[in-house]
């Protein structure tokens, strides 16, 4: 798919796992919806998303905004936009959230 990251030979874009990850679907909703994918291509998407968010927010990385997310927002969007390469981090994380 032209430099997008797949899982295996599915064709099935990381990023999609990780936007039903921030729709906050569970790993048996995602795997029940598409039978293709397992349980361990969730959790390997999630990996992968979390390692490319670590290298978007290194001093070389030229692309990519950075976003804080507010308390109306899912915490799993972080994900979604470090998959994206984007610098993402939510209010919850740096102790600013609602009380």
């Amino acid at each position: 798919m032209h430099g997008v990251p797949c899982i295996r030979d599915l064709r099935f874009p990381v990023a999609t796992v990780v936007a039903m990850v921030a729709d906050e679907m569970t790993t048996s909703e995602i795997v029940g919806e598409h039978p293709d994918l397992e349980p361990e291509d969730v959790a390997e998407s999630l990996r992968y998303a979390r390692g490319r968010g670590a290298e978007a927010r290194t001093p070389s990385a030229t692309a990519g905004v950075r976003l804080l997310l507010d308390q109306n927002l899912s915490p799993a969007l972080v994900a979604m936009f470090d998959a994206a390469g984007h610098d993402a981090v939510h209010v919850r994380d740096l102790g600013l959230g609602t009380r």
